[in-house]
């Protein structure tokens, strides 16, 4: 039997905050907390610029490394509008590059978070189109997509953007978040057939967290009550 929980409310339940945080999170840090102090960040953007400068093939793939980087840098400090004007830059400057690819994934979650939601769904886009290989931002911009199309209530396209990005997530955490989140837009559609069949499969799957699944015996109640 699971064990109590923390039971979450309707507004909670509508909005996830931790949507708000993700792309900060899940983009720059990775496997690193949130708590890590400002120094830290540093030398994490740092090993991320020098990787990416020894992986550069041209002149202009290492300048628009170093111009994307300062950016990311910009970005995991909360100096979300510097950050825009630095990537809008990089793609002006050195477009087709790796790290100008990169510059778009980066560019959807700053216009994200300074509420710039059309130009952010529009970056998320253009970043899918050039076909990236890295898993984590590609789930990402999907999950990026999704949270602009539930901001405006659009919950159907939110549900289907949310599970396409666990379709493509390669982590655990991000599989389990997005199908969670994509359970709850599908109820807010309406099909909550959809989403409860969703979360019977969470629930009969060994691998999902027990945090996950006491947020997916909770969402179910939730549902199966409304649903009657």
């Amino acid at each position: 039997m699971l064990r109590a929980r923390k039971k979450i409310s309707k507004k909670e339940l509508k909005h996830d905050p931790l949507l708000e945080m993700i792309f900060r999170v899940e983009t720059f840090f990775r496997n690193y907390s949130k708590e890590i102090g400002y120094g830290a960040i540093g030398v994490v953007a740092l090993v991320i610029v020098g990787v990416m400068l020894m992986n550069s093939k041209s002149e202009a793939e290492v300048d628009a490394a170093t111009a994307v980087g300062i950016a990311q840098f910009k970005y995991v400090t909360g100096d979300f509008q510097d950050a825009i004007v630095r990537l809008e830059d990089a793609l002006r400057k050195y477009p087709g590059t790796d790290a100008a690819t990169q510059g778009l994934f980066y560019l959807g979650s700053a216009n994200y978070q300074t509420n710039n939601k059309d130009d952010a769904e529009k970056y998320f886009r253009d970043f899918l189109d050039e076909n990236s290989d890295d898993a984590l931002l590609v789930a990402s911009a999907y999950a990026g997509i999704a949270a602009v199309r539930e901001d405006n209530d659009d919950f159907t396209e939110a549900a289907n953007f949310y599970r396409e990005a666990a379709d493509k997530a390669e982590s655990q955490f991000q599989v389990e978040m997005y199908t969670i989140s994509a359970v709850r837009n599908f109820h807010k559609s309406g099909r909550s057939e959809i989403a409860l069949k969703l979360i019977t499969n969470m629930l009969d799957d060994d691998k999902v967290s027990f945090e996950t699944k006491n947020s997916a015996e909770y969402l179910k109640s939730i549902i199966s009550t409304e649903k009657g």
